[in-house]
């Protein structure tokens, strides 16, 4: 399993935003991964559970830039699937990580992705500041 290190601060600050997101009913778990899949922070019970989900988001966000590129839409804005156990939201957190979220089904999503947004810039604005 490989973790980024980031400084003290910068961890506090990342756990921070993920705490907003714990509030959402139907919250599961979040991962803070590096664009080449490389986790930063996670909430997983296990370290290898988020470097799975990490290396699957950052390939799954990866094709789908592709996609809008090849078909002159522009880059997606965030990525939602539905799996028959549960919800997954990805979304871009920066020019250089990826913030991805697991949610129960009854997840009301458009708070949830109101939510995940804010969570987001956070992350985005932390990591800028390193």
């Amino acid at each position: 399993m490989a973790v980024a290190s980031a400084p003290e601060g910068v961890q506090t600050r990342l756990s921070q935003a993920i705490e907003e997101l714990q509030r959402v009913r139907g919250f599961i778990s979040a991962t803070v991964t590096r664009r080449d899949g490389l986790v930063i922070h996670h909430t997983f019970r296990s370290g290898r559970e988020a470097a799975g989900l990490s290396a699957m988001a950052a390939a799954m966000l990866g094709a789908a830039r592709a996609t809008g590129h090849e078909l002159g839409r522009g880059p997606p804005e965030y990525g939602f699937f539905r799996f028959a156990d549960g919800l997954l939201l990805l979304q871009d957190a920066g020019p250089e990580a990826i913030l991805a979220c697991l949610l129960d089904l009854n997840t009301n999503l458009g708070y949830a992705l109101t939510r995940i947004s804010h969570a987001s810039q956070r992350v985005r604005q932390t990591l800028e500041e390193m």
